[in-house]
């Protein structure tokens, strides 16, 4: 037998007068795993070319060098893990060419293609090469924690399923090709899976200012909410053809490339906390749940916890700065339902999912303790920042400004808010302003000083808050309940 390297991940075999392609499966070539695969049912590869689809015949699987390859009739081609490291303008024409062949299977009623970029094969004469789902699940459970990672685990939602996937894998090698980097990176298999399900995703443009808003935007929103902003096969494909015929890209001044890298770090920043305290929230679930199911009980949550989509919105017939206002002192009143009305899209969905949260135990409290536990953070100020009472705590914005800024789009507004927010024991870990590790305590609380940059438009004639981007977000205080500094 005759073995010479094509490409990356893939060889010419020669035996006898027969050669064949051979595609690395990089797994250790031991007893168990060849006797794994080798008893497993026979099933072939397909080809999607123009349309149309082809058989690969798999004949079987060889050892060389102690490396283990699957082997089947000749061609000659490029691993998707291979162009992905061309640049984006050369990555863009293959993931077309991918698009139009996943659209193919899916006309065809193929079994759903597994994504990974070691089992799927460009073509020189234009064909896609995808393995077999069955056995790619196989080559996938021998493979090493960070090569399944890399490979699979990287270009998949947890919560997707079958073509929902698919569009998902698109925009993520969309993603990487344009910025360098994967929207989602974490070593951990379940790390991952909770930064993916958090759509805390940074824009494309924040790491490579040159990147288009246009394109930037529509990836930041595939990633964002892959529920309700994922393209389809058919519309990523319209979407990478306008890439290739426009470009991805823009010239722009260093001063603007500054400023936009500027923004990037303090978006960053808003994502980090943002995540650790989804993270807070999520380890803590149980804790909350149990409150929850307790409340339930005793009547102490309302039946309108449910937001009724049908009825008046709260806010309506209030100006954007009204809609503002009503949905930052929202957290104070611990009202999420009027929070809930001023915003569409998800925005704000994190702070609306806090304050649900303190809603639930602040009642739960209450009812037991006869007490609120709750302070509102602007009569605390008013007051003078005074010694907390024990079993109390403050939450809250205060210091609201409201700055206009030019709207993004005509019929639109958009201002700059800045508003300080505190937070009681325990919280500063869920807003990941450095708490944790020791440093909360009972009876702790913490300021951040923040800027938010807020964007509205009219939804059935109505303000209402579409999009909200953290621009700043410092520490500012720390204080035990005595009022002495932390």
């Amino acid at each position: 037998m005759e073995l010479s390297q094509l490409a990356e991940g893939l060889v010419r075999i020669v035996r006898g007068e027969q050669t064949h392609l051979g595609i690395a499966t990089y797994i250790p070539a031991n007893r168990f795993a060849v006797t794994k695969l080798a008893g497993m049912e026979r099933s072939d590869g397909t080809i999607a070319r123009d349309g149309n689809l082809f058989t690969w015949q798999i004949q079987g699987f060889t050892q060389h060098n102690n490396r283990l390859y699957l082997y089947g009739d000749y061609v000659e081609g490029h691993t998707l893990s291979e162009v992905l490291q061309y640049s984006a303008d050369g990555f863009l024409p293959y993931l077309s060419r991918l698009t139009r062949a996943l659209t193919t299977l899916a006309e065809h009623d193929q079994p759903t293609p597994i994504i990974h970029t070691r089992g799927i094969v460009f073509l020189d004469d234009g064909g896609v090469l995808f393995l077999p789902p069955e056995l790619l699940r196989s080559l996938t459970e021998f493979q090493s924690p960070e090569d399944r990672h890399e490979f699979h685990q990287a270009y998949r939602h947890p919560d997707l399923k079958d073509g929902r996937n698919l569009s998902y894998a698109l925009a993520v090698l969309a993603y990487q090709s344009l910025t360098g980097t994967r929207p989602f990176e974490e070593d951990d298999e379940e790390e991952l899976t909770e930064r993916v399900r958090s759509g805390l995703v940074a824009n494309p443009r924040h790491l490579v200012p040159e990147i288009s808003p246009e394109v930037a935007d529509t990836l930041k929103k595939a990633l964002s909410d892959p529920h309700g902003a994922l393209p389809d096969l058919e519309q990523w494909g319209e979407i990478f053809q306008t890439w290739i015929q426009h470009g991805t890209h823009r010239d722009i001044s260093e001063e603007e490339r500054q400023e936009i890298l500027e923004y990037a770090k303090a978006e960053q920043q808003g994502m980090e906390r943002s995540y650790r305290r989804r993270e807070y929230i999520r380890k803590n679930w149980r804790r909350y749940v149990g409150i929850t199911l307790i409340a339930v009980l005793v009547g102490t949550i309302p039946a309108t916890i449910i937001y009724r989509q049908l009825e008046p919105r709260s806010t309506a017939g209030l100006d954007p700065p009204g809609v503002i206002r009503a949905f930052y002192y929202g957290m104070n009143e611990l009202d999420h339902e009027r929070m809930a009305d001023a915003v569409v899209e998800g925005a704000g969905r994190e702070a609306i999912r806090e304050v649900t949260t303190m809603f639930v135990v602040s009642r739960m409290r209450t009812a037991m303790e006869r007490t609120s536990s709750l302070i509102d953070a602007r009569d605390w100020v008013e007051d003078g920042r005074p010694e907390i009472p024990d079993g109390q705590s403050v939450y809250g914005v205060t210091d609201l400004q409201i700055e206009r800024l030019r709207p993004p789009r005509e019929g639109e507004e958009a201002f700059r808010v800045t508003y300080n927010k505190w937070y009681p024991t325990g919280m500063e870990e869920e807003s990941g302003g450095g708490g944790g590790g020791g440093d909360g305590g009972e009876g702790m609380l913490i300021g951040f000083e923040r800027q938010d940059r807020v964007s509205l438009r009219r939804s059935r004639g109505e303000w209402v808050i579409y999009e909200m981007e953290r621009l700043q977000d410092e520490t500012i205080e720390r204080r035990n309940i005595d009022g002495t500094p932390r």
